[in-house]
């Protein structure tokens, strides 16, 4: 014999799980009909950066110091480093949403590199304690 109390309906009168309040079957429905039964459409798009081809402000002060601290013979040693660094599968990549630029951190060597729109900005030494400093400031995760 069929119970009404033993099937719960929601408010349009469709049956819901048992023991689910009213409106609870229908809030999970809304919940996961965000998503296609293609997970892979349903993921947020990946931030792919642009492969480093130049270097920002070479020849400053700045990146010579930078070029000294790391051993390098000149600021054009540094930038092709820079730039080979950035665009190789060392470290791990992140993206900072704060700046909208990459960053590509070596923990092994220590090396921090920064680039935007295929220009890197800086190549430089950063412990790991620094960079942990770096991503929660900058508000960067791992891409």
């Amino acid at each position: 014999m069929f119970r009404e109390d033993e099937h719960p309906r929601e408010s349009d009168g469709k049956f819901t799980d048992k023991g689910a309040g009213a409106g609870e079957g229908e809030k999970l429905r809304k919940a996961v009909s965000i998503y296609s039964d293609e997970p892979e459409k349903d993921a947020p798009p990946q931030k792919v950066p642009a492969p480093a081809t130049e270097f920002n402000r070479l020849e400053t002060k700045h990146h010579q110091r930078h070029a000294r601290e790391m051993g390098f013979k000149n600021t054009k040693e540094y930038e092709k480093a820079a730039v080979e660094f950035f665009n190789s599968d060392k470290g791990k990549l992140y993206y900072s949403e704060k700046w909208k630029k990459f960053y590509r951190y070596d923990e092994t060597k220590g090396w921090f590199c920064a680039s935007s729109e295929g220009v890197v900005h800086t190549l430089t030494k950063c412990s790991k304690k620094k960079f942990e400093d770096i991503k929660r400031q900058d508000k960067a995760y791992e891409v």
